[in-house]
């Protein structure tokens, strides 16, 4: 079978990320390029025919258990953000149309990507302001407090 799907997968979550297939690919960890390289994963799992050993061998000869985890992370990450789920999803569509979406630049894939990209921004400042649990409790980071009596301990212990 022709690798064809996965290198049209690589090129659309690349375009729509704003990483190059390259960098998808390469071993770096940063969490800008491991993120879409796990939607990648994800969406070739879910897309194409080819077995994990053989995606995994399409991004930088990877092992299929690499592929399986990065999948996993992926569903993960897209049952916590819905907005995630809602891009990852319109990407999909856009990539299993009829035909599929070409790999070059002007495809309908850019057009796409930018509006999904502007709209989850919009979406995600609209959010109200996610907290930890200190700051619900009125702890502020540097502070401690007693653990019996819950009073603001006096300096700090070394």
């Amino acid at each position: 079978m022709r690798d064809g799907p996965i290198a049209t997968v690589k090129a659309c979550v690349a375009e729509h990320y704003g990483v190059t297939v390259n960098a998808l690919v390469s071993a770096r960890k940063e969490r800008g390029v491991t993120g879409p390289r796990h939607i990648a994963m994800w969406l070739c799992r879910e897309l194409t025919p080819f077995s994990p050993a053989h995606i995994g061998r399409q991004f930088g000869n990877r092992d299929r258990k690499t592929v399986v985890n990065a999948w996993e992370r992926a569903e993960v990450r897209m049952a916590a953000d819905p907005i995630l789920k809602t891009e990852v999803e319109a990407l999909a569509d856009a990539i299993a149309a009829p035909g599929g979406v070409p790999a070059v630049s002007g495809s309908p894939v850019r057009d796409t990507a930018f509006a999904l990209r502007n709209e989850a921004q919009a979406l995600r400042e609209s959010r109200p302001p996610q907290y930890s649990c200190r700051q619900l409790a009125g702890v502020s980071l540097g502070e401690r407090r007693d653990a019996r009596t819950g009073a603001r301990a006096e300096g700090r212990e070394g």
